[in-house]
């Protein structure tokens, strides 16, 4: 008789009862989402499939078993201290999640590695984002599935799409987002800074307003918390999306906690480069700490030279920018959170205004 068949056992009857128990069901195991007093220790599972969270004794690591929300297959993956750090590394024409085809490694950065994929459910190619295991925390882990998700339900011109998230069966966090035939802001950059070509002030204001634009949109819902050049990308017809948005608060997710008796936090969260005093200070922010970040990167635009770079006055650099765009420009760098643009909306009508 499998643990299936056999009678009730209290409020968790179908689970069974130890894991000599969980080997009567082959070739898989089935997993649990309630926690019984006799599976001590137990692992937290999330499936990759429906996203039920399972709990199941630590002794079945590594094996293969049945979601008990959605009775779809998943592997139980080794616990953190136990895990061998993992390299993301995919062939051509593996499958992810029963419903991703690899096509392609598209790059590498600090948070994951991209490749091209095939969406079978939705038949076209999208982008998958695979997260490093060792950038999260499993707090940050928590924290990158609530944020992704809010991060799903933006949609808007200038905002890359996210179409799903999950985690492979071996519990590599994963994003699927539309796939964008561009480049990034800090390859455009970079690409100036050798041909030592300055950008026309007309293509900055151009890539600024729909940066402003995404987030005047995003504001209602999330703060990016890590504009900066590698996150802008630039596509043909000079048509601008912007991502990740949210995903850096994962990386240090004592930040959402509330902050201690001295107004601080424990970790900077964003790109050191590109933050704004108050983020620097490591105290609470809001979506002004955003427009200070694109100020830096408008300044970038109009320099060549990057926040790290030795300061440089723009009128040293060039006689083209006129007074009034650098009057919106350097509201948006106050020190004070008070004297800077309020909103994402204010400061594109003012450099739309400036410009012309």
């Amino acid at each position: 008789m499998s643990a299936l068949q056999k009678g009730p056992r209290g409020p968790h009857a179908s689970c069974p009862t130890s894991p000599a128990e969980l080997g009567l069901l082959p070739p898989c195991l089935l997993l649990c989402p309630q926690l019984c007093h006799n599976h001590t220790p137990m692992l937290e599972v999330r499936c990759p499939h429906c996203g039920l969270v399972i709990l199941v004794p630590d002794n079945v690591q590594g094996r293969t078993g049945l979601c008990f929300g959605c009775g779809l297959q998943l592997q139980v993956p080794l616990a953190p201290e136990d895990a061998a750090p993992q390299e993301i590394t995919y062939r051509r024409g593996e499958q992810i999640s029963g419903r991703y085809v690899i096509k392609e490694l598209i790059g590498r950065g600090g948070m994951g590695i991209v490749y091209r994929a095939l969406d079978t459910l939705l038949d076209e190619n999208v982008a998958l984002k695979f997260m490093r295991p060792q950038r999260f925390t499993e707090k940050g882990r928590r924290v990158f599935m609530r944020e992704a998700q809010i991060a799903r339900r933006l949609r808007h011109e200038n905002i890359v799409a996210v179409h799903d998230v999950s985690t492979t069966a071996s519990g590599i966090l994963y994003i699927s987002m539309e796939l964008l035939k561009g480049r990034s802001l800090r390859d455009f950059l970079k690409n100036h800074r050798q041909t030592r070509k300055l950008i026309d002030v007309r293509l900055a204001v151009t890539i600024i307003s729909q940066v402003l634009a995404a987030l005047e949109y995003a504001h209602r819902m999330v703060i990016h918390r890590d504009v900066k050049p590698e996150n802008i990308m630039l596509l043909s017809g000079e048509w601008v999306k912007v991502l990740d948005f949210g995903l850096a608060k994962a990386i240090a997710p004592d930040q959402a906690a509330q902050p201690s008796a001295s107004g601080k936090t424990k970790h900077v969260i964003g790109t050191l480069a590109y933050a704004a005093p108050e983020q620097v200070k490591r105290r609470e922010i809001d979506s002004r700490a955003d427009l200070y970040a694109v100020g830096l990167v408008l300044q970038e635009l109009l320099t060549l030279r990057t926040p790290i770079d030795e300061p440089v006055e723009i009128p040293e650099v060039r006689n083209d920018v006129s007074p009034s765009i650098l009057s919106t420009l350097y509201r948006a760098l106050k020190d004070d959170v008070a004297d800077r643009w309020q909103h994402a909306g204010d400061f594109r009508h003012a450099l739309l205004d400036a410009f012309e």
